[in-house]
């Protein structure tokens, strides 16, 4: 039954480069689709007391939206992640007063998304 779908493969050197290419596709496949499960898996910053979760959109633009303490979405930024300071973001997310320390871990964040 399956005797015309052996001898399709080759022999030898042919079947091995065929397995080779087939690995290397695959292989090529899991990463790139890895690499997207991770751009779009969103992260949790807790910034001045409250919750922000951060995603990558597929076009490379970040969205952060600042949630409240019961959880209820409050306020959506969108913005290109090179583009941004963290003062500008906490501008646009109406937090005023935060600690040096969470603009400066908030700063670092969009360097590193900015990569």
């Amino acid at each position: 039954m399956f005797r015309g779908v052996a001898s399709s493969l080759g022999e030898g050197e042919d079947l091995m480069e065929t397995i080779h290419h087939g690995l290397v596709r695959a292989s090529d496949a899991y990463v790139l689709a890895s690499l997207e499960r991770e751009r779009r898996e969103a992260e949790v910053i807790q910034i001045g007391g409250q919750t922000i979760q951060a995603t990558r959109e597929p076009d490379g633009a970040a969205t952060l939206v600042l949630f409240d303490a019961t959880g209820a979405q409050l306020v959506t930024h969108r913005f290109p992640p090179g583009q941004a300071n963290a003062a500008s973001v906490l501008d646009a997310l109406g937090m005023e007063r935060v600690s040096p320390e969470d603009e400066l871990r908030l700063g670092d964040y969009l360097r590193s998304r900015a990569a």
